[in-house]
Order: C-alpha cells, then sequence, then structure tokens
C-alpha cells in the first residue's frame, strides 16, 4: 500500500505543481509536550505537539525529530496537530509517515501543560486522514477547500473577484486524493466536498460530517470501508 501511495504522490506533485493550499504561516514545528493530568501525576507519558503550516519536507522533519528525540521518550501514541494547512504533497507524505509509524491523530494543542481546542484547515484534513486513529473533540474544528496553486511571482494581493491574486485552480489530483483516503480507512467524498468551497473559504465540517465521512474513527477504531 505504501508503495502505491508513495507513486500517487509522484503523479500528484507533477499535477498541483507542489500547490499550497494556506495563507503563509510559520513552518510545522514538531515538540515534546507534558500534560496535567491527576491520574497519573509526574509518570504522565509526554504528548508529541505538531503545529504550524505544513510543508512539502514536514515528513522528514517529523521523521527526524522522532529518532532524535522521541526515541527512548515515554511518549503517547497520540499526535496532537493545529495547522492551517500548507503543501498539499506534504501533507499526504506527512500523513502516510504517520500511518507508517503507528501514530494517532488528535486536533488539538498544549498550553501550560492543559490541552487545549485547535483548527486543522485545508492541506491539513489530508495529514489527519493517516492517523491510525483520528480525534476531533468537542471545540476542535476542521475545514475543507478547493486546492490551489500560485503562479510564479503572482501577488498575494486580493483580486477584484475576491480570489487571491495569482491563485490557479488545479486539476486532476481529485482520483489521486480520493485514492488515499480511502486506503486511510477516510471517505473519497471528502474530496468532493472540497472542491464544493471556494480556494479563499473554508468550509468547517460538522460533527455529523466527521461521522459520516470517517474523517473521525468510531471506538477508536481504524476501519477500512470503501467509500
Amino acid at each position: 500500500m505504501i508503495v502505491a501511495l508513495r507513486h500517487l504522490l509522484t503523479v500528484l506533485a507533477a499535477s498541483l505543481g507542489f500547490g499550497i493550499l494556506a495563507a503563509p504561516a510559520l513552518a510545522m514545528s514538531f515538540s515534546l509536550s507534558p500534560m496535567a493530568d491527576p491520574d497519573c501525576g509526574s509518570n504522565c507519558p509526554l504528548v508529541i505537539v505538531a503545529s504550524g503550516e505544513i510543508e512539502l519536507d514536514s515528513n522528514e522533519r517529523f521523521f527526524a525529530f522522532v529518532t532524535s528525540e522521541v526515541v527512548g521518550q515515554k511518549v503517547t501514541s497520540v499526535v496532537l496537530m493545529s495547522s492551517p494547512g500548507g503543501n498539499l504533497v506534504g501533507s499526504l507524505r506527512l500523513g502516510i509517515l504517520m500511518r507508517q509509524l503507528g501514530f494517532s491523530i488528535m486536533v488539538g494543542q498544549v498550553r501550560n501543560g492543559r490541552f487545549m481546542t485547535a483548527n486543522c484547515f485545508s492541506a491539513c484534513a489530508y495529514t489527519l486522514a493517516g492517523g491510525k486513529r483520528r480525534f476531533v473533540p468537542e471545540g476542535s474544528k476542521v475545514g475543507v477547500h478547493k486546492a490551489w496553486t500560485k503562479a510564479p511571482g503572482a501577488s498575494d494581493e486580493a483580486g477584484i473577484d475576491g480570489l487571491t491574486s495569482g491563485r490557479i485552480p488545479t486539476s486532476g489530483y481529485q482520483p489521486v486524493l480520493e485514492t488515499y483516503l480511502r486506503r486511510m480507512g477516510v471517505s473519497g467524498q471528502l474530496v468532493t466536498l472540497a472542491n464544493a468551497t471556494s480556494a479563499d473559504d473554508i468550509r468547517v465540517l460538522s460533527r455529523s460530517e466527521l461521522a459520516r465521512l470517517r474523517v473521525v474513527t468510531a471506538n477508536g477504531r481504524n476501519g477500512r470501508r470503501r467509500g
């Protein structure tokens, strides 16, 4: 499955030109954080926190982080993720690596040792799909929109039609994303829903949509149904 998905990423990268899906933000970083929990006290495992814009090489940096900072530590298998989106190909690569390493993903962040809700928008939704189990707590949000790429040298200013100047809607990527999602246990219909939303807007998924599209896993199980 992983080899096939890597081939799909090659096709996707060629068709998108490494299209991006979010406004400029800080690149995704990874850290270990303690979590305050009275049940385990000072013996609580650390949690991996992934926060920021997903880049093409985020999977490589995550792997380097795991091998250098996580190995040998008492760390939970759930990664807390918060992201405005980023590079589409990079998001799939990171999702595949998360699945390979057996990590589950929860949309959230940590502040002062306490869990806080967060957003997972745009390309982040595809990385979330890579989680072995996927959690979106009440208050956290997952949002999607149509993919786009930016013409070289184009301005970031909004044009007369409201679409940022130089943003070109991509085409040819839908079958690749649908295949990726289905192999991760998420409904390929997520792409159809995303395509119905302008690249300059975000469609926040309702709780019922998260369940129906299998963006979240029921009872912690990683369903592999087709749809």
